[in-house]
């Protein structure tokens, strides 16, 4: 039974990987295989049909309004925003903490993102591609940026702002001399 606790342990440990070169390079690649199958299999759907001794099928009639439940969905538990669950926060690395992490839920895995877990450990989850088609992830001026996003005083000090303003704006302001021309 601990071999089981040690083995889930391991494998969630190996679950935070600091998001490298390298793991972008993967996703592009598996990006680009899944291109290539998907288009493999447009190939063969439009030679089956208009290959000679086979009929045409039918079309489906498909409306907008069906639900797409078909195919892999987000896992809820790791959505942005939310604390990872605390079946990870033990096996989570403090020294990972408000540093890129390769993307943790299997749903993102052929796309181009990754996720910073805060000190607090709420999962942010960012874009791969380039921040004003300049900054690359590995940008030092968009790691500084996405380490201040995520500290915990970053929310504190939005909130502290937004409450000035509010108070500000109603404060009474200079009283107004009118003219009566």
């Amino acid at each position: 039974m601990t071999d089981d606790l040690d083995s889930i342990s391991e494998e969630e440990r190996s679950l935070f990987r600091p998001f490298t070169r390298e793991s972008l390079a993967a996703i592009e690649a598996r990006i680009a295989d899944e291109k290539a199958k998907q288009a493999e299999l447009e190939r063969k759907r439009a030679e089956g049909e208009n290959g000679f001794g086979r009929k045409k099928k039918k079309k489906e009639i498909r409306y907008d309004d069906e639900d797409e439940d078909e195919g892999p969905q987000p896992d809820s538990t790791l959505e942005q925003g939310v604390p990872i669950p605390v079946r990870m926060q033990g096996s989570f690395p403090p020294e990972l903490a408000s540093t890129p992490l390769e993307d943790i839920d299997s749903y993102y895995r052929n796309q181009t993102t990754f996720v910073v877990v805060s000190k607090g450990k709420d999962i942010f989850r960012f874009s791969a591609h380039k921040a004003l088609y300049v900054l690359d992830p590995f940008n030092p001026i968009r790691r500084v940026a996405i380490y201040i996003l995520v500290h915990p005083l970053f929310s504190f000090f939005i909130i502290t702002t937004i409450l000035v303003n509010c108070i500000l704006m109603i404060m009474p302001g200079t009283p107004r001399v009118e003219s009566t021309e």
